[in-house]
């Protein structure tokens, strides 16, 4: 199968996860201790999951409780 990259970028710094294309990314390991999250796409769409078709970004926003 292809591989093709999402480009996370969480408040404090940016990762470059590799997925197979057509695989949804599992948000819930951006989960953090005392903090609520959304995941925004490239358009600025919050989401609740992501099928990767061709290279993309996510922006994480974390909100504290």
């Amino acid at each position: 199968p292809s591989s093709t990259s999402v480009t996370v970028s969480p408040v404090e710094k940016s990762t470059k996860s590799r997925v197979t294309a057509g695989e949804t990314v599992d948000f819930t390991q951006f989960a953090k201790e005392g903090y609520t999250y959304k995941v925004m796409n490239d358009k600025g769409d919050i989401i609740d999951s992501l099928t990767v078709e061709k290279p993309c970004a996510v922006t994480i926003i974390y909100f504290k409780n």
